[in-house]
């Protein structure tokens, strides 16, 4: 029972990592040198070196190192899947929002979320600022 105890630890640590991965490396634009992404990645391997080579043997009731590294990756990638949900589940609701808002009428595409995935939420943010610029401007020449 105590391996169980252990694996749960060092999984929720590696959640906890993998959350702060995703919540923090998906705010700034991707820039290779100063990514905030490869950052936290270097974080999520140092964790995953820590637990393949630490000396687990002097605690009585802790498993192997692989079994602990298994679970801490585990930890980390479903902590990364919950946190990218979360961001997402959250952006297209404000999208669905905003096209309800304008009943139908040159709506906001969801491929913005896309984008937020691939380059960031600064990326997203212009591109769903242009999008309404764009419409303010179509919405202005209408009028006229």
């Amino acid at each position: 029972m105590g391996e169980f105890y252990w694996a749960l630890a060092i999984g929720g640590v590696g959640a906890v990592l993998g959350m702060l991965y995703a919540f923090n490396g998906f705010a700034e634009p991707m820039d290779l040198k100063r990514s905030a992404r490869m950052r936290n990645l270097l974080w999520l391997g140092f964790g995953a070196f820590l637990v393949a080579t630490g000396d687990w043997w002097r605690f009585a009731s802790a498993p192997d190192a692989g079994f602990l590294l298994a679970s801490y990756l585990l930890g980390a990638t479903a902590g990364i899947i919950f946190a990218l949900l979360t961001i997402v589940s959250f952006l297209a609701l404000s999208i669905r929002q905003a096209n309800h808002l304008r009943g139908g009428i040159d709506p906001v595409p969801y491929s913005l979320l896309v984008d937020y995935l691939h380059h960031g939420y600064a990326h997203y943010q212009q591109m769903r600022a242009k999008h309404d610029e764009a419409r303010s401007v179509r919405q202005a020449q209408a009028d006229q």
